[in-house]
């Protein structure tokens, strides 16, 4: 499966064959992409924090990354998310004539 991610602080593309067994943090990770995550995907930091634009291609936002968020904010954004708590859906009606999806993440400098 193939995913483009958009990472708009750098207005960089990436085209990346993710696993979609492994976190976003760790198939991003796994390419080389620059994010924090000073606690190694435990959920526990919140230095992978992203922005997601394109929420339709991951897995429902986790009790977890709630209580995380609101331990810390005080109003919940939908789209903010912890890319090692957050999987891809399955999105095959998705696909593009590449056979590729794109979703719209943000990461914010490391």
């Amino acid at each position: 499966m193939k995913l483009q991610v958009e990472i708009e602080n750098t207005n960089r593309f990436y085209e990346l064959k993710v696993n979609p067994n492994l976190s976003l943090l760790e198939n991003l990770l796994r390419h080389k992409i620059p994010i924090g995550h000073s606690c190694g995907g435990q959920g526990t930091c919140g230095t992978c924090q992203i922005t997601v634009k394109t929420p339709e291609l991951f897995q429902p936002i986790t009790d977890w990354e709630i209580s995380f968020f609101q331990e810390r904010y005080t109003q919940l954004n939908p789209e903010r998310r912890l890319s090692c708590q957050t999987f891809f859906q399955m999105f095959q009606n998705r696909l593009n004539h590449n056979n590729s999806v794109l979703a719209h993440i943000i990461i914010p400098p490391w």
